[in-house]
Order: C-alpha cells, then sequence, then structure tokens
C-alpha cells in the first residue's frame, strides 16, 4: 500500500517528468511505463491489434490501458527471426534497481523475452510457470548512474507479451496488480498529449 507521503513524491516526480517532457526519469525511486509506449518497435513484436477472439480480447480487457506487446503466434524465434521494443529513460539518482515486467505467458514455449540494457549482456526475462493470467516477473537488478538508458525488449519465444515496465529502487517493493503509470515515455505526439493531459 502506497503511503501519502509517497504519493505526494510521486506527483512531484511526473510534474518534473511532465516538464521537461522527456525522456523519462526515475524520481522518488520508481517509474513505471506502458510496454506499449516504446520509443520504437520492430516487427515482429506488434502493439496487440485489437483482434476479434474473445480470448485476446479478454487478456486485453486485463491490461493496462487495453493494449500490451507481444510476439504473435507463428513469428518464428531468434536467430532466424529477430524484433524488438526500444525504452528509452532518464534516473537522477545512483543506485541499484530492479526491474520488473507484468507479463502474460501462454505456456512454458512462450514464457520468455530478451531483455538488453544500454547494449550490456542478454537477460533471459521470465521463464516462469504461471500461465494465462497477468502477473509480475522480477527482472535484472543492476547497478545505474544518473543519466539517459535504454531498455531493449528483443523477440525470444512466441505468444509471450508485455504489459507494463517498472524500474525501482525499493528493492522490497513488489509490484502488485496494474501499477500507477508514472509517464508516458514514447517520443511522438500521443506521448506529449498524454503528458500535457496529465499535468
Amino acid at each position: 500500500m502506497k503511503t501519502q507521503p509517497d504519493r505526494v513524491s510521486r506527483a512531484g516526480c511526473m510534474l518534473a517528468v511532465f516538464l521537461v517532457t522527456l525522456p523519462a526519469a526515475v524520481c522518488a525511486g520508481t517509474l513505471c511505463f506502458e510496454a506499449e509506449d516504446a520509443t520504437s518497435i520492430e516487427a515482429p513484436v506488434r502493439i496487440w491489434d485489437g483482434g476479434d477472439d474473445p480470448a485476446d480480447q479478454k487478456v486485453a480487457a486485463e491490461a493496462s490501458g487495453g493494449k500490451f506487446i507481444e510476439i504473435p503466434e507463428g513469428a518464428g524465434d531468434p536467430p532466424d527471426v529477430a524484433g524488438e521494443a526500444v525504452y528509452e529513460f532518464e534516473i537522477t539518482q545512483p543506485g541499484r534497481y530492479r526491474f520488473w515486467g507484468r507479463v502474460w505467458w501462454p505456456n512454458s514455449c512462450g514464457n520468455s523475452f530478451t531483455w538488453i540494457l544500454n547494449d550490456d549482456n542478454p537477460f533471459v526475462f521470465g521463464r516462469g510457470g504461471t500461465y494465462e493470467s497477468w502477473h509480475w516477473v522480477r527482472g535484472m537488478l543492476v547497478t545505474l548512474q544518473p543519466g539517459r538508458h535504454t531498455l531493449r525488449v528483443l523477440n525470444r519465444e512466441d505468444g509471450a507479451r508485455l504489459d507494463q515496465i517498472l524500474i525501482t529502487r525499493n528493492l522490497r517493493l513488489v509490484p502488485m496488480g496494474i501499477e500507477e503509470v508514472t509517464v508516458s515515455i514514447a517520443p511522438d505526439e500521443v506521448a506529449d498529449e498524454k503528458n500535457a493531459a496529465a499535468e
């Protein structure tokens, strides 16, 4: 449960980010953004297209904002098929940061992505055994210096879906359900409109 001071500090952080617009900044320790708000997306990674399948519509109804990114079934796996979503963010305080992702896995053959932070070694994100429901998966724990950083989420297995990404200095934080989005990070007119509306 968030305390009142935490709510106040997050609000102050969001205001600071909106004033400078982009890139997104981690302030007061935590940043959460939508997976579909990538700075760039390369196929077969895609934003869910709103198809007619009732099962997919149920999944979307339980996602933050009704959208997510996914690797479509049958898209193919690396190295034969590439594809990625790229996110740029900025932090203001040095320290150890934990990454989390809110995911939906269809089965054991579609339960991971490859994450690369700042062109470091690839991190296999996922491989959990919770299927057909949105849930949070813990990612890498890294030391980051103030400044701009890039996270790449790469195709690894068909069927994997990603709803939100959370980055936090609070190593005891375990996200639950849909988390509050602190800022939209896509560097386009849509992101600018979202940020302006939230001021």
